[in-house]
């Protein structure tokens, strides 16, 4: 069979030729020059695309707004489906399976923290919309601190972005008054001075103004630490005189936390799969329902949320009592 030089490459139909000069041939023809103009711009297109999806990504206030009645419309519709005929005044959230939801779609583990932060105020206007009284949340444990480096970086910026002008104003504007509980010291100055305008509010005694809900935001705190510092502060009182260990009560005992909530939780969710509480605000969880969900946090649906709700519902709480 003859052989035909091309390139200086010899072809034939026993020889197929490599990878490297198959790709020489066809970026020198006039046809894929044109191919290649259009890729080109196609990639700057997709580039430019992408970066908007990042500015998204690292604001959800792009989107929040704009779907706020959308969420709301949404669960309404779920709820006008399945009746609920009992409801939580307090619900708290262990918001976990971030980290496992980015591996599971090739990110980074900070965006997914990033999408769990959209899920939140997500879940914030949920409970607006079934008027849920309070609504507490674990964003950051004291054992986190265990992470590496740069994944607490990631979640110190997050949380400065929920403190943000921007975050505060949505949340004022559904009349959701917003607390900070824990030790915030070993974030650094910075976010000490966001969380000190965060938790800043105006004194309005307009019935109007009134705070349709009670968010508080538990960072960096532990139930059984929290015990022991209000253990150890009470004590320091009694050593000085101050006061008198038969006056202590539940009250002055709760005074002294550092996460001071105005009840405890009705119901208790985890997401992530894992059946535990992870030293989550346990002086307050004595008689609190506990429902675990498998669904990560950032995969969690308005469906899901019902459930547990219908869930809770289901459950008679007699607190010791016979009923």
């Amino acid at each position: 069979m003859d052989e035909l030089t091309c390139c200086g490459f010899v072809s034939a139909t026993s020889w197929l030729p490599t990878e490297k000069q198959i790709s020489w041939l066809t970026w020198n023809t006039p046809v894929h020059n044109k191919q290649a103009a259009k890729s080109r711009k196609l990639q700057r297109v997709l580039q430019a695309q992408s970066t908007r999806h990042d500015r998204q990504v690292q604001n959800p206030f792009s989107w929040l707004r704009r779907d706020d009645s959308k969420i709301v419309a949404e669960i309404h519709q779920i709820v006008h489906q399945n009746p609920l005929t009992k409801k939580p005044d307090h619900i708290a959230i262990v918001m976990d399976g971030n980290g496992r939801y980015a591996q599971q779609h090739g990110m980074d583990r900070s965006a997914g923290h990033m999408e769990g932060m959209r899920t939140l105020y997500q879940v914030i206007l949920w409970c607006l919309a079934l008027e849920v009284k309070e609504l507490t949340v674990f964003a950051f444990s004291a054992e986190n601190w265990k992470r590496p480096a740069k994944e607490v970086d990631s979640l110190t910026r997050l949380f400065g972005q929920f403190l943000s002008n921007e975050s505060k104003n949505w949340l004022e504007s559904h009349r959701v008054e917003a607390e900070i509980a824990g030790d915030v010291s070993p974030f650094g100055e910075g976010i000490a001075s966001l969380v000190s305008n965060f938790c800043r509010r105006e004194c309005v005694d307009s019935k109007a103004s009134a705070p349709r809900l009670k968010l508080v935001v538990v960072v960096n705190a532990g139930g059984q630490q929290d015990v022991i510092w209000a253990a150890k502060r009470l004590c320091e009182q009694v050593q000085q005189g101050r006061l008198d260990p038969s006056e202590i009560t539940a009250e002055t005992f709760e005074s002294q936390l550092h996460v001071q909530l105005g009840s405890s939780p009705d119901l208790l969710i985890r997401t992530g799969g894992q059946q535990r509480l992870s030293n989550f605000i346990l002086y307050y969880l004595g008689y609190t329902e506990l429902i675990f969900l498998d669904d990560l946090w950032p995969e969690l649906s308005p469906e899901s949320f019902i459930k547990c709700l219908q869930e809770f519902a289901r459950r008679k709480r007699n607190f010791g009592a016979v009923l």
